[in-house]
């Protein structure tokens, strides 16, 4: 990209990978501190020293406007136009460049087309940048209570085509940021692959060294399988670490699981475990954990398998196990697979029972 010092570089970040992909690009691109806006969600957290602002968008204005294409349709463009409005005062009426890991969300899309952006780049944020458009896109936003012909005039009234109608990308981006070649290789991308973030800590090193890491999911309710039949795969998991070789397990939580979640599983977790049992602060990267010390990473299918792998870290998956009490998880599992740009190599957890 040219003129870096023309324009603002905003980066919109939810995730310990999508905030390495942002220092990464930082990097690469040699981009001034003064020119970098940090968008963050998820409590996600960020270097200070790289960027001029981080905004928390978890409790900002323009990630809680919602547009709900309608007949009264100023009702939209009013939303719209305060949308507008909010992120010129943030980035000061200049024009910018914008990072993101996906358009599958309003203010992304917002993002993307407000008038003062003069273009995007996708940036690599886990499991989905290796997916298929056919395996992402199977279940678009629509509005369900008009027919196509009027979804489209209603569209258009009340978004002015500023919304993509729940695609996960669209076309149009400049350039896609990732860690290997198989990185949005199925979208046909030009794909700019930069360095690995992560380099050895310490201090992580020290805490970590010759432990395991189970890494646990968010349940949603667009999730395949019930809690409960998540719940039941992982008691037989704890059954397994329990009888493992392992001398300290650590359990990082998913940064969208309740508090109450939190709490029922750690205590199901102390009584199978006890005091070999630990907890993962938070706030460390679990791809900065394994670039540092030698962890095995036990995982249902987490992105973090993927980069565990890349730094030669056993990874072992309880996707079989799950598949065996839910027949659409072992479908939905089986498709991911099928479509993935890249292998993933994990083993079944059972073999640590051998």
């Amino acid at each position: 990209m040219n003129n870096h010092n023309s324009l603002l570089h905003v980066f919109c970040i939810h995730s310990t990978i999508t905030a390495g992909m942002a220092r990464a690009i930082i990097a690469y691109e040699h981009l001034q501190p003064e020119n970098v806006i940090i968008l963050s969600g998820r409590g996600q957290l960020f270097e200070s020293h790289l960027a001029s602002q981080i905004i928390d968008l978890d409790n900002h204005y323009i990630n809680q406007i919602r547009i709900t294409p309608g007949r009264r349709f100023w009702r939209s463009r009013l939303n719209i136009k305060l949308f507008d409005q909010q992120l010129r005062q943030i980035l000061q009426e200049q024009y910018f460049h914008v990072y993101i890991p996906h358009v599958y969300s309003q203010a992304l899309q917002l993002l993307i087309t407000h008038p003062d952006c003069t273009g995007f780049s996708y940036i690599e944020e886990g499991l989905a940048s290796y997916r298929t458009p056919e395996d992402l896109d199977k279940h678009p936003q629509k509005w369900a209570v008009y027919s196509p012909s009027q979804s489209r005039i209603i569209d258009r009234l009340n978004t002015l085509d500023r919304l993509a109608n729940g695609s996960f990308y669209r076309e149009g981006c400049i350039s896609a940021y990732g860690l290997n070649k198989a990185t949005f290789k199925n979208f046909n991308m030009p794909t700019v692959v930069v360095p690995f973030p992560w380099t050895v800590n310490a201090q992580l090193k020290h805490k970590y060294d010759n432990s395991s890491i189970l890494v646990l999911d968010c349940i949603s309710a667009d999730f395949v399988v019930s809690k409960e039949e998540y719940w039941t795969a992982l008691l037989y998991v704890l059954q397994i670490l329990y009888h493992s070789n392992f001398e300290r397990i650590f359990v990082r939580f998913n940064p969208m699981q309740s508090s109450d979640e939190q709490q029922f599983l750690s205590e199901l977790m102390l009584q199978n475990l006890g005091d070999r049992l630990q907890f993962c602060d938070r706030n460390e990267e679990l791809e900065a954990i394994c670039a540092s010390a030698q962890v095995s990473i036990i995982t249902l299918n987490s992105s973090i398998g993927i980069y565990a792998y890349i730094m030669q870290r056993p990874v072992y998956t309880f996707a079989s196990i799950l598949s065996e009490i839910s027949a659409e998880y072992a479908k939905s599992y089986a498709e991911i697979l099928s479509g993935l740009s890249i292998e993933l190599p994990m083993r079944d957890i059972r073999e640590l029972k051998s």
